[in-house]
């Protein structure tokens, strides 16, 4: 019996996504891997820019909001432990 290839799950943590380097490369990810190999989500900051936001979904990425840490560490911290646990990520 044939069995699918599961895809990689990956959760990037750029914070915003701004039109400029890091969070371009961040963006960039999604666009150029192989297609149905990785799922990739993307931890924005409420409040921050999410240029590249739409061009991830169409990708079939996921953009996730959360309240920045600087609104509570231990809550941020709490809410990321969380995600991780229900999406089980192979790579962060």
């Amino acid at each position: 019996m044939f069995q699918g290839v599961l895809m990689k799950r990956v959760l990037i943590i750029p914070g915003d996504l701004q039109e400029n380097g890091a969070e371009r490369i961040a963006a960039n990810f999604i666009m150029f891997a192989p297609e149905g190999e990785f799922e990739f989500h993307y931890l924005l900051f409420d409040g921050f820019k999410n240029d590249f936001g739409p061009e991830i979904e169409s990708h079939g990425g996921k953009v996730i909001t959360v309240p920045p840490p600087s609104s509570g560490r231990s809550a941020y911290a709490h809410r990321l432990a969380a995600l991780m646990r229900e999406n089980r990520y192979d790579a962060v």
